[in-house]
Formats: C-alpha cells, structure tokens, sequence
C-alpha cells in the first residue's frame, strides 16, 4: 500500500510529507513513517521524531468532530473550565479521548489566537467564539 505518493518529491520537507499525509487521511500510520522516510531518504527515527515533536500530527484517526478548547489564560478567566466540563458531559468523553463510535473527539489548546473571542473553541477549523455554557449544547447539535 503506497501511502506516500504525494511524498516522492524529495525536495519535501519532512514536516510537509507529514503533513499532506495528515491532509489525505487525517493521521499519521507507521506504514506512513516508514514510507515517508524511504521517500525522503531520511531514516524512520528522523521522521518520527519530527512527527511526535509538533503537535498537529496524530498517529490515530481523527473523530468526525474534532473539538478543540482554548484554555489559555484569557478563556480560562473567562470560564473555559466550566465549558469544558460541558463538553465532557455532553460528549461523554474527557480531554485528549474519541468517543468509541468515532464522533467526538475532544482536546485542549493553550492558546487558539483568538483572544478577543474568548471563551473560544474549534469545531473541524470552525471557530465558535464568545462562548457561554449554554451555547454548547445547540452547537454540538449542528454537528449532527
């Protein structure tokens, strides 16, 4: 299984291989690391030391929903830790799980960028800002 098409041209950079294998399957496989690394001539410890160094790459399938809370210090004050206990309620699931039918997925950043919206969060890229408790429910419920 040729995983790694997208990966022979070798003036890729090894965080961009992993990265167009993130965009095209959503996580990083060890038939991925090791493809990637015989394309780039790297050796597979190089590559996964770069994947498991930056954040972005994940070596399991993404959720359908991917939720990702900001709780840096701005959307903490402003109640970050209240909306994520909403969303563990709701989901069923705590920080960094899947749900077991592969909804939900639920992590926390320590800072989205977006401080003029806290509370913030994001819902496959999509940014849900000034959030409320009472917002989370409806908006999990767009998802269905």
């Amino acid at each position: 299984m040729d995983r790694c098409k997208d990966c022979k041209n070798e003036n890729l950079t090894i965080v961009e291989a992993l990265q167009l294998q993130m965009d095209k399957y959503g996580y990083i496989s060890k038939d991925s690391i090791k493809e990637i690394a015989r394309e780039l001539k790297k050796s597979e410890s190089e590559v996964y030391g770069v994947a498991t160094f930056y954040s972005q790459f994940s070596f399991t399938p993404k959720a359908k929903y991917n939720i990702c809370l900001c709780t840096g210090t701005t959307c903490f004050v402003l109640g970050a830790d209240k909306i994520l206990d909403e969303l563990k309620h709701i989901t069923g699931i705590n920080e960094g799980q899947t749900s077991e039918d592969g909804k939900w997925n639920l992590s926390c950043a320590r800072c989205l960028g977006c401080c003029g919206l806290a509370p913030v969060m994001t819902i496959n890229g999509k940014v849900y800002g000034n959030l409320k408790v009472a917002d989370i429910k409806g908006i999990l419920e767009e998802c269905k």
